[in-house]
């Protein structure tokens, strides 16, 4: 799993030169909420298990957030070759399109 990190700069202690020594802090991203969605991940794979289960046998799945929409891919029938990927929206966690 890829975390990005950001940095924050944090107050240190006074030195004998009454000058503020500055530190950074490495923060991973997930503790930042910077585009809230009401459809986690978990979700949104749940959704197109059940979608995908109407008329296919259904393994594996992996979701990818792209700004509004959760991209999530399920392999489907006895190959692993074939997958599908389904579009969910974020806000609502209607089906927006399957390839």
């Amino acid at each position: 799993m890829l975390i990005s990190y950001q940095t924050r700069k944090i107050k240190g202690s006074l030195s004998k030169t009454k000058s503020r020594a500055r530190k950074k802090e490495i923060i991973p991203m997930r503790h930042f909420n910077e585009s809230p969605v009401k459809i986690t991940k978990y979700q949104a794979i749940e959704i197109t298990k059940k979608f995908l289960e109407q008329h296919h046998n259904v393994s594996g799945a992996d979701a990818v957030l792209k700004g509004d929409e959760w991209f999530v891919t399920m392999c489907v029938g006895m190959s692993e070759n074939n997958t599908r990927q389904v579009r969910i929206d974020t806000n609502t966690g209607k089906i927006l399109g399957c390839t």
